[in-house]
């Protein structure tokens, strides 16, 4: 038996995957041996690879049982740049219908390699590829789905982060996520944080804020709690309330110190921050990040785009504005954006 390797990126995370060449339709064992490696690089320091048997991977730990002598040894998830395990078949399928852009096949592809893996946290991986699959194509209630899936079987999963949440209550209903005030009362803290990004701004804005402070203080989970104060930015945008950005440089230190993942959003939210403060050359630079640097979630890539490009016309850009807008033409011409541009900015 034959196996290649397959690379793709992530948002801060570069996984390879050792995939069989498979002509008969057999699995691939899921213990093949010494198949498995991580590569880790912290700061400044000379990036290590480590071989051997992942066993496991929960919140931000990663376990690997090391070739040759047995020995257990755990790693920071933030540290590691490259990730090499062994999968079937069906998934390099996916990967590779994934960049035809056929979202729909990828994702039946994978479901079909869902079925066939029994290793818990390889399970977790796999379906936060299929979350960034379902970001891409608009299918936002599936991946929330899939994240709850995630989350039942690893509590404090780094894969939260990639939560599709609303964070710009102008894009129209088809390019976000759905949520109803009962779902403020789920006992599933992702709906109530998916619910309360929706309806934040609306006639149940008192409610939605309310479930994301509580949200914030109580739930004992970093990244969730991150964004949950990210989603209440988002107040002063919506109630125009200028007096309550006294403390946005306070939040622009935060947003840096977030998971990768989970910055686009909250970027776009601190760009809008700064358009009310009339900085445009802050919120350009803002509204570029999630295009530029992580572009799972399109429409909200799309939306950041369209607004950089609003900020570029109104700051006396003309030809720095006319070249992003052939890029968001380009990368995003099914998005909604693309009308926006043609439309006078807003807050």
């Amino acid at each position: 038996m034959q196996f290649k390797k397959v690379r793709y990126c992530t948002a801060g995370l570069a996984c390879v995957l050792i995939l069989p060449c498979l002509t008969t339709g057999q699995d691939v064992p899921p213990g093949f041996a010494g198949a498995d490696s991580v590569v880790t690089q912290r700061g400044d320091l000379p990036a290590v690879r480590l071989t051997g048997e992942i066993t496991e991977i929960t919140g931000d730990t990663l376990a690997i049982r090391r070739s040759g002598t047995g020995r257990l040894q755990f790693v920071s998830t933030d540290d590691i740049t490259d990730i090499t395990f062994v999968r079937h078949a069906d998934f390099d399928r996916a990967l590779q219908l994934n960049s035809e852009g056929d979202y729909v096949q990828a994702l039946k592809s994978l479901d079909r390699s869902l079925e066939e893996e029994s290793r818990s946290w390889a399970v977790n991986e796999m379906q936060a590829a299929a979350v960034r699959i379902c970001l891409r194509s608009g299918q936002y209630d599936d991946a929330v789905r899939r994240v709850e899936l995630i989350l039942k079987s690893d509590a404090r999963s780094r894969h939260v982060s990639l939560l599709p949440l609303t964070w710009d209550e102008r894009l129209p209903m088809e390019e976000r996520p759905s949520g109803t005030i009962r779902d403020l009362s789920s006992p599933s803290a992702v709906r109530q944080l998916v619910a309360a990004s929706v309806l934040l701004g609306g006639e149940h804005h008192p409610s939605a804020e309310r479930i994301l402070k509580k949200l914030r203080e109580e739930s004992g989970f970093r990244r969730l709690s991150d964004l949950a104060e990210a989603q209440l930015w988002r107040v002063p945008v919506l109630t125009q309330n200028p007096d309550a950005l006294s403390v946005l440089r306070i939040w622009q230190d935060h947003v840096r110190q977030m998971a990768v993942e989970a910055q686009p959003g909250p970027r776009f939210t601190l760009g809008r921050c700064l358009l009310m403060q009339h900085d445009l050359d802050a919120a350009v630079l803002m509204f570029l990040w999630p295009p530029l640097m992580s572009a799972d979630d399109s429409a909200l890539a799309a939306a950041s785009l369209a607004e950089a490009v609003h900020c570029l016309r109104n700051s006396g850009r003309p030809a720095e504005a006319e070249q992003m807008t052939a890029e968001l033409k380009l990368r995003f011409p099914k998005c909604s954006a693309v009308r926006r541009i043609a439309e006078p900015p807003r807050p």
